[in-house]
């Protein structure tokens, strides 16, 4: 029976660790290729200097957005090692909390920047209102997680001392 466990486990982290690529790919291309052209676009006239920092918002939040997926990463390697419910799945869960906060704080920045830019969209607000409350959805539910798992550390770290 715990052999069709194991297998479960293994088979739904390795889907999980799948996901995380297909959700760095994207970025990673983004960040190599189309926001350079971008930069490249937008040096030559001097008016566009609003554009340039909404790609320097996206870049800036490239950098937590690459951590947490680290950080996922990690966690679900945890699992895979049966080492869920320990000290360093608690920290992961932190710091993927922290980063996507940090993205939201770095697209609600923007948003006035976007309200100048593109008031005649309301779709790209829309989307960057996304952008803001997304990762903070994230952050909440890596908090409550955290929550969660800490004290089901604190039970386990109980109930070793019992026995």
């Amino acid at each position: 029976m715990t052999d069709v466990k194991d297998v479960t486990t293994k088979t739904g982290t390795l889907f999980l660790k799948l996901s995380l690529l297909i959700l760095g790919a994207p970025i990673l291309l983004l960040c190599i290729w189309i926001l350079p052209n971008l930069i490249i676009q937008t040096s030559t006239d001097p008016s566009k200097w609003l554009y340039r920092i909404g790609i320097l918002a996206m870049y800036t939040s490239a950098i937590p957005y690459f951590y947490t997926l680290f950080q996922a990463q990690k966690l679900l390697k945890a699992i895979d090692s049966e080492q869920a419910f320990s000290v360093p799945s608690i920290r992961s869960l932190s710091n993927i909390k922290i980063s996507a906060t940090s993205i939201s704080v770095i697209y609600l920045c923007t948003l006035p920047i976007s309200y100048l830019l593109l008031s005649q969209s309301e779709l790209i607000l829309v989307l960057n209102f996304a952008f803001v409350f997304m990762p903070l959805l994230v952050g909440v539910f890596a908090a409550v997680l955290q929550k969660l798992l800490a004290q089901a550390f604190a039970l386990k770290e109980e109930n070793e001392y019992t026995i």
